[in-house]
């Protein structure tokens, strides 16, 4: 299995991963099944450089 992230939700819903804020989020959605690693789903606001062809994975 890969090298999952930790996610945590505090008090004022703001969403950390391995202890790092998450920002600009507009919303999220967390799903969890028992035994299995949750789900997280998050909108949030960027600014978008370039699309397409330019970018390398």
């Amino acid at each position: 299995m890969c090298n999952l992230k930790s996610v945590s939700i505090n008090e004022k819903e703001q969403l950390f991963l391995d202890g790092e804020e998450i920002t600009n989020v507009t919303a999220y959605r967390l799903e969890s099944s028992a035994g299995e690693p949750a789900k997280l789903v998050v909108e949030m606001l960027v600014n978008v450089n370039q699309v397409g062809s330019g970018l390398q994975r």
